[in-house]
């Protein structure tokens, strides 16, 4: 989940002196706002063909590039990064999950909501959410996220499924607004919190929100800009890590303080794996 704070949520080093073999938006312009991009062709041309002895990884990173290599590979060779990189991130986001249209992958989180809106509204959160570090319950604000609809139902885990990830969402947004509850969640296959409209350039969280239920070309824009201005310390930051794999650095970034040795990991196993799929071109 890409964050603007630190919080928990094989390939080799590739020289960085790849070629942009297009310009770059200016500096005041977004990706996900240039509607060249926004209209742009995203499945890879030609296809990877399948392999039967692939892993169900490997497997599951050749159909994100089938569905999305040309988007991939025109904005990887903007920013000059390797597209198995950006793969990595897409595979260990989602789960290798695809994107079903009005229905994106969506991630509610509890402790943010807490935070936005819960502290000033203990009785109206208590009656329907629980996390971690609250209340009673047991770890971190990232963890043990529950939610009821009714006082009389017993506490259900938020992080079941697509339909439990968007009851809470959408209970969040009766007890609140839409747009608070919107802020509290993560959204599409690159799982960037929607708190992070801005850096997108969106105007409100319900923007950037009806843009990703719309297409995948939103996420992969997204995930670019994203990438180009967020703090890691420095803006741009996290496409150097990409660049060079760096995937610790990366993780910590992107996804939070917590569990980096375990995030990285697995981003270097699918940028692996997905250099493995890419050698098949």
């Amino acid at each position: 989940m890409a964050v603007c704070v630190s919080e928990p949520v094989a390939g080799t080093r590739v020289p960085s002196t790849l070629v942009a073999i297009n310009p770059a938006p200016a500096a005041s312009q977004f990706y996900s706002q240039t509607p060249e991009l926004q209209q742009s062709i995203a499945p890879a041309t030609p296809r990877l063909a399948a392999n039967s002895a692939w892993s169900a990884t490997q497997r599951a990173v050749a159909a994100t590039y089938n569905r999305l290599g040309n988007l991939f590979r025109r904005l990887a060779a903007i920013v000059n990064i390797p597209i198995a990189a950006a793969l990595a991130v897409w595979f260990v986001e989602s789960s290798g999950r695809p994107f079903t249209p009005d229905r994106a992958l969506l991630r509610f989180e509890v402790g943010k909501f807490l935070a936005i809106w819960g502290h000033a509204n203990p009785a109206g959160f208590d009656a329907h959410f629980q996390c971690g570090g609250h209340n009673g319950v047991g770890g971190e604000a990232w963890q043990n996220h529950a939610f009821r609809l009714a006082d009389a139902q017993s506490f259900a885990p938020v992080h079941t499924n697509s339909a439990s990830e968007y009851a809470a969402l959408q209970l969040a947004q009766k007890l609140s607004s839409p747009e608070v509850a919107l802020r509290c969640a993560s959204i599409g296959g690159c799982q960037i919190l929607l708190s992070n409209y801005s850096m997108l350039g969106y105007a409100s969280a319900t923007n950037m929100f009806d843009a990703f239920q719309h297409g995948e070309n939103a996420h992969v824009l997204g995930f670019f800009d994203f990438c180009a201005r967020q703090l890691a310390p420095r803006t741009g930051e996290l496409l150097t890590y990409l660049r060079n794999q760096d995937f610790v650095s990366f993780a910590h970034f992107y996804n939070g303080g917590g569990e980096v040795s375990a995030y990285a990991a697995k981003l270097k196993s699918a940028a692996a794996d997905a250099a493995v799929v890419l050698a098949t071109r």
